[in-house]
């Protein structure tokens, strides 16, 4: 009799479903092979979906709960020893917790408009979706947590896709977000191997802003990506984020400007 094999599965609207096409990849890990669910179209529109759900209750609550939350999820993070990156993620909660109820404040300002009152507010754009990949288990656990800190921290519901190579990671961090406080559909995450899940998410409608800067794990170009997601105009992003700025979770940002008449 063969031994059962364990089954990574995907992080969705706060469950964690097997995929619907019931495509698996083999990962081998320390000797030991796993199946890893590879997700489809389908699971993609269902993760995009969750996300919009989500986004409005999480974009209204107050920006000092979202940080609070941020932070328990640091600690939980914390306390897993068996994830490779986990301390240096938990920091990387951390850090932008502190970041939750502070970013619109240092962003806000008021222009020097002639006869009228005229301010400028960021309000958050919506869902993020992030194509992540990274050298090592460890830098990519840090680049996960830091993808879902920065987009909860602007008020964003992120949907991220990541390698099959890095489920372990990946499943680790949705179950330290699963006893977090983190509303369900605020985040969640896709291991594929599959060029359709990426295309799904960055062509999605409700998408409203894009990080690529890993296309070609999934066999997109930089134009490729523009092609597939212009018809709903979202911002996209190919650069490297620069290590503690709050440029990765302003970019997830839309600025509204007010015009006051100033009566005389």
């Amino acid at each position: 009799m063969s031994a059962v094999r364990k089954t990574y599965k995907l992080f969705i609207n706060g469950a964690y479903p097997r995929g619907e096409s019931g495509r698996v990849s083999e990962l081998v890990r320390d000797g030991v092979s796993y199946w890893v669910c590879n997700a489809s179209r389908k699971d993609a529109r269902d993760a995009v979906a969750a996300a919009q759900g989500a986004s409005g209750s999480w974009a209204s609550q107050r920006q000092m709960l979202r940080g609070q939350i941020l932070y328990r999820a640091g600690e939980m993070l914390a306390c897993r020893s068996d994830i490779e990156g986990g301390t240096e993620g938990a920091k990387r909660f951390v850090w932008w917790a502190g970041w939750a109820d502070k970013l619109s404040s240092v962003l806000s300002h008021s222009n020097p408009v002639s006869g009228f009152s005229n301010t400028t507010n960021f309000e958050s754009a919506g869902v993020v979706t992030a194509l992540l990949d990274a050298e090592n288990e460890e830098a990519f656990t840090v680049e996960l947590c830091d993808a879902i800190g920065a987009a909860l921290c602007a008020g964003n519901t992120i949907v991220a896709v990541v390698p099959v190579k890095y489920a372990a990671q990946a499943l680790c961090i949705a179950e330290t977000l699963s006893v977090s406080d983190i509303p369900a559909g605020c985040v969640n995450i896709l291991t594929s191997d599959q060029k359709e899940c990426a295309v799904t998410v960055v062509s999605h409608g409700d998408v409203s802003v894009i990080d690529a800067r890993a296309h070609a794990t999934w066999g997109l170009s930089q134009l490729d990506v523009l092609e597939q997601s212009e018809a709903h105009m979202p911002r996209v992003n190919f650069n490297a984020w620069e290590r503690d700025n709050h440029t990765r979770a302003s970019f997830g940002f839309d600025a509204k400007t007010t015009w006051q008449p100033l009566y005389q």
